[in-house]
């Protein structure tokens, strides 16, 4: 996985060297919270999921899908939660600015 293609963990530096071991284990590009979109909350759970590791269970991908305000069929299955997730990650952009892209845009992010 690229730099690019791994989704943004906003950290107050300076961050430990422990905190910044267990972050790229995660599988996470570290940015100084410093620099976070104004409103943009950290959302601690999301960094739970073992970030591209496929172990997140299905209820704990929607809890993070959820409570960062993407909208998704309830109905999906775990290999498309995951895929959205990822994307939704990788975009950077709020649940809100996510829901609002063309169902084009999101399908070229989660897809590619």
């Amino acid at each position: 996985m690229s730099k690019d293609e791994k989704p943004i963990h906003y950290e107050p530096h300076p961050v430990s060297k422990e905190r910044k071991a267990e972050l790229i284990a995660q599988g996470v590009r570290i940015v100084d919270a410093a620099y976070a979109p104004a409103g943009w909350q950290q959302n601690d759970h999301v960094d739970s999921l073992e970030a591209g590791t496929g172990k997140a269970s299905v209820s704990e991908l929607r809890e993070a899908l959820a409570a960062a305000g993407v909208d998704f069929d309830v109905k999906a299955k775990k290999s498309d939660l995951q895929m959205l997730h990822a994307a939704f990650e990788r975009s950077g952009l709020t649940g809100a600015e996510w829901n609002n892209l063309a169902d084009e845009d999101k399908a070229a992010r989660t897809e590619g």
